[in-house]
């Protein structure tokens, strides 16, 4: 067996270190010393391309115990600057993940006016294809841009008459009016959506085409009591 390979087999495994020097003759043990030594030695010469400062590969080191040794990159000032960069990043990336957050709406099992109204005129749900309109003030717009998020809380609530606040009969009196109109709304609302039914089941196939003014006409009507704000659940 070569002494070179000897030597390797030592520097990879060496609990055959005995084994192998006992095989050794007095020359290639010799060699052998002059190698520890060579390699072991402070002033043993690194290719260039294993320099730090050339080469962007960490520098590997045969340490005296036996082993390779690889010593870490150095970043002095890149180190606080990195992770900076990367918390900001992080930071970023969270905001904006947070505003845009939007978690989709379960499909409906039940609408309200079939929950809390004594007699309630349900359609065929075989007609139907959305809750939407029954569900609008418990879901708002989904169109409202990101700044307008927050402040969107507020802006739900609708404006009443101007009447003094304080004078607590004339706000309530303000107030049931207000309810009382959007009443009045709410069954020219249902109205529409009768006549929008009516003609969906008389035209069967060509409702899309036949249906065109009904739909108009409450879906309009729909987006106007929308917008009004969360009395429209009054």
């Amino acid at each position: 067996m070569h002494i070179y390979h000897r030597v390797h087999v030592y520097c990879r495994c060496r609990s055959f270190v005995l084994f192998q020097i006992l095989q050794m003759t007095p020359d290639e043990q010799e060699w052998y010393k002059e190698y520890v030594k060579y390699y072991n030695s402070p002033t043993a010469t690194v290719p260039v391309w294993d320099d730090p400062a050339v080469s962007p590969y960490p520098k590997f080191v045969w340490t005296p115990t036996g082993g390779w040794y690889c010593n870490p990159p150095n970043w002095r000032k890149n180190t606080g600057l990195a992770m900076f960069f990367v918390l900001v990043s992080s930071g970023v990336v969270w905001y904006i993940s947070a505003q845009l957050e939007r978690r989709p709406v379960p499909p409906y099992r039940f609408i309200p006016s079939q929950l809390w109204c004594k007699y309630a005129a349900v359609d065929d749900p075989r007609l139907r294809s959305s809750h939407e309109p029954e569900m609008a003030t418990h879901n708002p717009s989904p169109s409202i841009s990101v700044p307008n998020k927050w402040p969107r809380e507020y802006e739900r609530v609708p404006e009443l008459e101007e009447v003094d606040r304080n004078d607590f009969v004339a706000y309530t009196k303000a107030k049931h009016q207000r309810v009382r109109d959007r009443a009045v709304h709410r069954e020219e609302l249902k109205i529409l959506q009768e006549r929008l039914s009516d003609c969906v089941k008389r035209e069967e196939v060509n409702h899309q085409q036949r249906c065109r003014s009904q739909s108009k006409a409450y879906w309009n009507s729909f987006r106007k009591y929308r917008s009004q704000g969360w009395l429209a659940s009054h």
